[in-house]
């Protein structure tokens, strides 16, 4: 499932949506993490009572990866 979460979010960031490629890149090397309520511990990081904030927050991860990418690329 990241591989299909990759695809999707490359194609979301592509010259072809330039705006929102203009946005990631604008949140510069700062850490970027899906925080979330609904122990979503794949994607986010819970911030939730019982979950207190852990996570693989791969979501994040995969756009910092994007971001780290497009930059090179500038």
């Amino acid at each position: 499932k990241r591989g299909v979460m990759e695809g999707f979010l490359r194609q979301k960031f592509s010259d072809l949506h330039s705006e929102l490629k203009k946005k990631l890149i604008e949140t510069g090397d700062i850490e970027l993490v899906e925080f979330n309520t609904w122990h979503d511990i794949y994607w986010g990081r819970c911030t939730c009572k019982r979950c207190a904030s852990v996570g693989l927050n791969n979501l994040g991860m995969l756009l910092m990866d994007i971001r780290g990418e497009m930059t090179e690329d500038a």
